[in-house]
């Protein structure tokens, strides 16, 4: 290559080169932290609607979102949500409802009307779907406890709502296994069946509850007057 040539290409070719390379690192970093950033962008809440609900006011739903609307003493400050937030707010709709015994409900949320300056609508859309209820709740095993009793103590007792997730069930076991323990039952051992058809669901609870305890003697010690003396302060 001869001096012009040469001259040329580093005066025009090779800065051209240069900032065609610099254009394409520039691009590359920007897409990456587009991707970083995907729901981690604050953005503004000018309103929430939550559409379809039927059994559960709208202040109560919204309520479970993990940010709030706009209030009329908020001039200071405004509410903001993230698309990572809205989708926990979300699924935190949809938990309450299974709770409930809806256990095929829809539940959507998208932000209808973005504004940058204004804030964003956000609409919920609920599909609630029928709900499922405990129907009957059967006890088989060796319990002290007549029925009557035992179903006392159930947190979810028949005709109520059934939750979706067998362990929420875990607070019935709880209360029955309290309920034996106290009687000197320490070794109670409960486990319980769900049978769900035709959005009923049926719940036979199976309690062995072992040899019950009694307390034989109880024994008083005098105490030396500096251990009482000591153990008093």
């Amino acid at each position: 290559m001869d001096a012009s040539r040469r001259n040329h290409f580093c005066t025009v070719v090779f800065p051209l080169i240069l900032a065609l390379l610099l254009l394409g690192v520039g691009a590359g970093i920007a897409g990456a932290d587009d991707e970083l950033d995907y729901g981690l962008e604050q953005r503004l809440v000018a309103s929430i609607n939550i559409e379809g609900n039927e059994s559960f006011e709208d202040g109560r739903l919204k309520d479970l979102l993990p940010f709030g609307e706009p209030h009329w003493y908020m001039f200071l400050s405004s509410p903001h949500y993230t698309e990572d937030l809205l989708l926990l707010g979300v699924d935190a709709i949809r938990n309450f409802y299974r709770s409930q015994g809806f256990h095929s409900v829809t539940v959507d949320g998208n932000a209808v009307d973005r504004d940058s300056r204004h804030g964003d609508k956000i609409v919920i859309n609920i599909v609630e779907g029928p709900r499922t209820l405990i129907s009957t709740i059967h006890f088989t095993g060796n319990s002290p406890l007549d029925e009557e009793k035992l179903h006392e103590r159930l947190v979810h007792p028949e005709g109520s709502p059934a939750p979706y997730l067998k362990s929420a069930y875990g607070r019935d076991v709880y209360a029955l296994r309290a309920a034996h323990l106290a009687r000197g039952y320490l070794g109670t051992k409960i486990r319980f069946d769900m049978d769900e058809n035709a959005g009923k669901v049926a719940l036979t609870f199976h309690i062995d509850t072992g040899p019950a305890y009694h307390i034989e003697r109880i024994d008083v010690v005098e105490l030396d007057p500096a251990v009482t003396k000591l153990a008093k302060r």
